[in-house]
């Protein structure tokens, strides 16, 4: 009675049941909101919406018509793109003004179909122009559609920015780059600016060209050339500068980071910022255009190298690194470097041991002492390692041997005693009655037989002369003596006046041959030199002769 409080119907609310429930307006509070007011909140009077509308798609002052080219409860689905200026009823997306030319049908007569007439020509819709006769229709594309394009023979376009759209020209399955299915898969919900592909409105799958997914994020929001962190570009890639303009702006050629078009923070491998050949009457240059040193890959000013190229060391790069040297790259201080498996050193500038040559490629002699050689000559350093292996390389055997290590002789059927060292074959063939390839076989012929047994016979004859010679010779001086009545010492009897002859007996011969002479000793008696002409001759016997004989002897 005081307040006027009181029980309200179901519609109404507040403590004096003045007011209505949240989503009804009215005297009587008996209507309901449009379902597109935000909150569900409107004016009681009026059913205006107090907050606007849900979407944006949603228009009027009580959020219950859709935006052209939208339908549907909540204004979420678009029309066909075949309605007629884009408007459709909000029940059901029927076209409220009729179709567009090559437009037709579908449910509700929404124009969904649209033929492309251009389709209709040389199956110029159909995947590689292919088609053929079909169950119903003339000319079925028998490989499918291209992109954006439907049905048996390919002439329906499917609407807005679809790729496929196998079922419904409205309903897609894959879009154009830029857009995705939405929930009303129809592509045309659009991704973010910096996305090529996406899947939802906040998560790409590709980035445009110029852009980035930054900071582990998948939105593509950085800009190429920026460092970006919680989506704002913070500092510039190497080679740009300028973050105000998304670091669009590059660095002078030669630099690496720059603040400006004439101030870089660090240069490419090679240039240098500062005095041209460090010398301060040159201009002063942070732009990086002046050259290092030739063989410098980096350097901090011309005399101050940091890094040599490939191949060279030196305070200035003015040395080169051992041919020996892996990979040609040696210590830029000392020149040290790891070898090629052929050379040794701390520089890889000696050979290994049992290597010559500009590459240590080639094998010195195995007749050289110690395995060791002159690098560029390949010469024995400390000779060969037997007195029968000869030749500053120590390649080849001293005359009369053969083998690898020259140690085996060769025969003695060899014409200057020389043989080759592979084989031991003579150089030059065989002696007399040798044969084989090492002339080591002896075979004797009838004429050789019948030559040594005249040989002998004469060297016997012609023994048998000269001793009847001597002796009558000797009785005849005897007789003289007596005759002429003079008297004279006998002397020994020489033991040695006899003439032996036997090959190989140096002392005998030695009685024959005496300057010319042939003496006995004491005596007074000499035979003159022109009777040994006629007669010692024919005593001597060569080294040959001998040799024959005694073949002869023994055969």
């Amino acid at each position: 009675m005081h307040t006027g409080n009181c029980t309200c119907f179901p519609t109404f609310a507040g403590v004096t049941c003045d007011k209505c429930k949240t989503g009804q307006y009215g005297n009587l509070c008996d209507q309901q909101c449009s379902v597109g007011c935000k909150s569900n909140v409107c004016e009681r009077k009026s059913g205006n919406c107090k907050d606007g509308c849900i979407v944006d798609t949603i228009i009027g002052d009580k959020c219950d018509v859709c935006l052209t080219g939208w339908y549907g409860q909540n204004c979420n689905m678009s029309c066909s793109a075949g309605c007629k200026n884009q408007k459709c009823e909000k029940s059901n997306g029927e076209c409220s003004y009729g179709c567009l030319d090559n437009f037709f049908g579908g449910q509700f007569n929404q124009c969904m179909h649209e033929v492309d007439e251009q389709c209709k020509v040389d199956c110029a819709c159909c995947i590689e122009r292919k088609c053929g006769g079909g169950k119903w229709f003339p000319n079925q594309c028998t490989l499918g559609c291209i992109d954006g394009y439907r049905g048996a023979r390919c002439y329906i376009r499917c609407t807005h920015n679809c790729t496929k759209c196998p079922d419904r020209e409205d309903t897609c399955t894959a879009c154009y780059d830029g857009y995705y299915p939405g929930s009303a898969r129809d592509c045309t919900s659009k991704c973010l600016p910096g996305c090529k592909t996406c899947t939802t409105g906040t998560t790409c799958t590709s980035c445009k060209e110029g852009y980035y997914n930054a900071d582990g994020q998948s939105d593509c929001n950085c800009p190429v050339y920026c460092n970006c962190n919680n989506g704002q570009c913070v500092s510039c890639k190497d080679r740009y500068y300028d973050t105000s303009n998304l670091c669009y702006s590059l660095c002078p050629g030669n630099c690496v980071t720059c603040s400006s078009n004439n101030d870089c923070g660090s240069c490419k491998d090679g240039y240098y910022k500062g005095y041209q050949n460090d010398n301060i009457n040159f201009p002063l240059l942070n732009d990086c255009t002046y050259k290092c040193r030739d063989n410098c890959l980096r350097c901090s000013s011309y005399d101050r190298c940091s890094l040599c190229k490939t191949g060279f060391y030196g305070p200035n790069c003015e040395k080169n690194c051992s041919t020996g040297c892996l990979s040609n790259s040696c210590d830029m201080q000392t020149g040290n470097c790891t070898c090629f498996p052929t050379f040794a050193g701390v520089r890889c500038d000696n050979c290994k041991t049992g290597k010559y040559g500009n590459m240590c490629n080639q094998e010195c002699s195995a007749g050289c002492k110690g395995g060791v050689c002159e690098k560029e000559s390949g010469d024995c350093t400390y000779g060969c390692t037997v007195v029968t292996i000869v030749g500053v390389k120590c390649e080849n055997c001293s005359t009369g041997w053969y083998g690898q290590y020259c140690n085996i002789s060769c025969s003695l059927g060899c014409k200057m005693e020389q043989c080759e060292r592979s084989n031991g074959e003579c150089s030059y063939g065989c002696l007399d009655n040798f044969e084989g390839r090492q002339c080591n076989q002896y075979m004797p012929d009838s004429s050789s037989t019948e030559q040594s047994f005249n040989t002998a016979g004469v060297i016997l004859g012609t023994g048998f002369a000269v001793s009847l010679v001597l002796v009558v010779t000797l009785i005849l001086w005897k007789c003289r003596k007596r005759a002429n009545g003079n008297s004279t010492t006998r002397g020994p009897r020489n033991e040695n006046s006899g003439i032996e002859l036997e090959c190989g007996s140096s002392a005998n011969a030695g009685n024959v041959r005496n300057h010319g002479f042939v003496q006995e000793s004491n005596s007074d008696v000499v035979l003159g030199s022109d009777y040994d002409n006629q007669n010692l001759g024919r005593v001597q016997v060569s080294e040959h002769e001998c040799r024959q004989k005694n073949l002869v002897s023994l055969m």
